[in-house]
């Protein structure tokens, strides 16, 4: 089953609570304390922005094996507070229970974080993190491991703390999961299923999305990488073709994906909608010409605007006279693909 499969998945392995622990922690002084002293208006509930100070007000310890160890040593950042509020409470507010279930959560990551930090740092450097995937069943090469990281180092430390280990933590279980109710325990993913959970992933992260947006100094299109449903002024589905060009490039020309390589794919999906986001100034969707070309740009291709047009063309299938999401991963792909038989046809002809 899809729970099964998650509890011996390592790093990402399903957090079960103990029906005991969960009492204890709703009766927990310390918690109450810090929740009622952020619910100013007796409300019952306190919102996004208010979470990570209530938690930074729980000076207590929580148990990781024998020893007491801080839950966290420095404030959580408003991303990753916005990501526990959508687990715990479906949006941007959470009442009283959620919040002792969040710090319960909390603990029990602070676990998996120890174990992966296998130095005793207090930060996962790109060695540890790459063997935490291999242990968890993530057969990813060190490059995109590196990739990942860098996607959730938010102070370009180059190593992750705790707060970012906990968002990485959070947005990849609703990429396995997404795998896991597709795959119903199958290997391999064929392009009508990617489709379907893609489209699932789009709605699963919305709660998140929408906690996101109820922030003002997180810059959430530009630095997140996400693509939830209502994040742009017009909401469009991904395109059947989208997904045969991702699986054909993923899975090195087969029919199919497997788990590792759907995995390289997010990541890469994840980098590329943070570029697409920095483009698309408008927040519309999708690209004009001079916006197709600072995309360009970007990435070191200084191109004509002919050009930038003709290219653009190729790619609208819609014939909207603009490029959406899946139509600039269309264009990605092959470009990448394109780029690197350029760089294979060179080192042959060098050697």
């Amino acid at each position: 089953t899809t729970r099964q499969a998650r509890a011996s998945r390592g790093m990402f392995g399903d957090i079960s609570f103990d029906p005991l622990a969960k009492r204890a922690r709703t009766a927990n002084p310390e918690f109450l304390a810090a929740f009622r002293a952020f619910d100013a208006d007796l409300s019952g509930s306190i919102d996004v922005g208010e979470v990570g100070a209530a938690l930074q007000a729980v000076q207590g310890a929580v148990q990781a094996g024998a020893a007491q160890v801080p839950l966290f040593q420095r404030p959580l950042n408003p991303a990753t507070c916005s990501w526990l509020c959508a687990k715990f409470g479906g949006g941007a507010r959470l009442d009283q229970v959620q919040f002792c279930d969040l710090l319960g959560y909390l603990g029990k990551l602070r676990e998996i974080f120890e174990q992966v930090d296998a130095d005793r740092s207090g930060t996962i450097e790109c060695g540890e993190l790459h063997r935490a995937f291999r242990l968890s069943g993530i057969d990813i090469d060190e490059r995109v491991v590196t990739q990942v990281g860098q996607a959730y180092d938010g102070d370009r430390s180059g190593k992750l703390e705790f707060d970012e280990f906990v968002q990485m933590r959070m947005e990849w279980d609703c990429y396995i999961d997404a795998w896991d109710q597709c795959t119903q325990g199958l290997s391999v993913i064929k392009p009508e299923q990617l489709l379907g959970l893609l489209e699932g992933l789009k709605r699963s992260l919305e709660p998140v999305g929408s906690a996101l947006v109820s922030q003002a100094n997180v810059p959430v299109l530009t630095s997140q990488g996400l693509f939830f449903t209502s994040m742009f002024k017009a909401s469009r589905p991904f395109q059947a073709r989208t997904c045969e060009c991702l699986i054909i490039h993923f899975s090195k020309g087969e029919v199919c994906l497997n788990f590792g390589q759907f995995c390289s794919m997010m990541v890469f999906l994840k980098g590329l909608k943070t570029s697409f986001c920095q483009c698309d100034e408008n927040v519309s969707g999708s690209l004009n010409v001079s916006e197709l070309a600072r995309a360009f740009a970007g990435v070191g291709m200084q191109l004509p605007p002919e050009l930038v047009v003709k290219i653009g063309q190729m790619y609208d299938q819609d014939k909207s006279g603009e490029i959406e999401f899946d139509e600039f991963v269309q264009m990605a792909v092959e470009w990448n693909d394109m780029c690197q038989e350029q760089a294979r046809f060179a080192a042959q002809a060098a050697s």
